[in-house]
């Protein structure tokens, strides 16, 4: 269904609610930190292909990178050929930070901190047949750094899940919610 402009008091007929329905961000689940990681499983379906995975309230142990790492096969973690570029900078624009990754073990998301509930990341996964790529925005409010920038992971397989961890000392609060995209 075209895009359409609703007037106020105006009454919906069932297939324009059915078609926003359908067009709608369609919520999978939130996922929670355990023994220090933030595990995403069987959250990638065939249902959709495209899927908005939104952190909030990270913090962790130590003053750390976090990484992400997709799951495929149930509990298997792919754990080599993501290639990646971030830039950073913080709000006073007095430093900046470029993270790329050259067949590396993981997407680093840039560094999170062990004050308050500083750090959150939206990310968009989009699946294809030969690989998974995503784009991603990140914020570290103690910092005052974000991060925006892309990548993929150049393995042919069909990813089910995701894997939140800190390049040492472990995750010790957040959440993340993850919202599967129909395709229009």
């Amino acid at each position: 269904m075209p895009d359409q402009v609703f007037t106020a008091g105006q009454i919906l007929t069932a297939s324009q609610v059915t078609a926003l329905q359908n067009n709608a961000p369609s919520f999978i689940g939130q996922y929670a930190m355990s023994g220090g990681v933030i595990t995403v499983d069987n959250a990638f379906t065939s249902t959709f292909t495209n899927y908005l995975i939104v952190g909030s309230g990270l913090v962790a142990s130590a003053s750390v990178d976090l990484y992400a790492q997709f799951r495929y096969a149930g509990p298997t973690t792919q754990s080599a050929s993501y290639y990646q570029g971030l830039g950073g900078i913080n709000y006073l624009g007095s430093a900046s930070t470029a993270l790329g990754g050259n067949n590396a073990a993981a997407f680093n998301l840039g560094n999170i901190t062990t004050a308050g509930p500083q750090k959150g990341f939206n990310m968009m996964v989009i699946q294809t047949n030969a690989n998974a790529a995503i784009t991603v925005s990140t914020w570290d409010s103690t910092n005052g750094a974000f991060y925006s920038g892309a990548g993929y992971v150049n393995q042919s397989r069909t990813y089910t899940g995701i894997v939140f961890s800190t390049s040492s000392g472990t995750i010790t609060a957040g959440n993340i919610r993850v919202y599967g995209l129909r395709q229009s």
